[in-house]
């Protein structure tokens, strides 16, 4: 599988989770809900609150920021494969 980071932590994600991800209340979200709002909040998207986790992968990080304001399409967002 393959993973997108989180812009403000730098944490890994399979983008396959975005097909199964549940909201605060357990209702399924959409791919394209569960994806827009992974932009907005990063890993706290599913409570849709902000990511506060420690630094997990700054260069991810800023990767992940920038391809995610370049594309709104979650399989641009891979990356480059270090």
């Amino acid at each position: 599988m393959a993973d997108v980071h989180c812009r403000f932590c730098g944490e890994p994600t399979e983008i396959e989770f975005f097909h199964e991800a549940e909201d605060i209340n357990g209702r399924l979200m959409s791919f394209k809900e569960a994806s827009a709002k992974f932009v907005k909040y990063g890993c706290g998207f599913q409570e849709e609150e902000k990511c506060t986790y420690s630094m997990v992968d700054k260069n991810r990080a800023i990767e992940a920021e920038a391809l995610q304001a370049l594309s709104e399409h979650p399989d641009d967002w891979f990356g480059l494969q270090w």
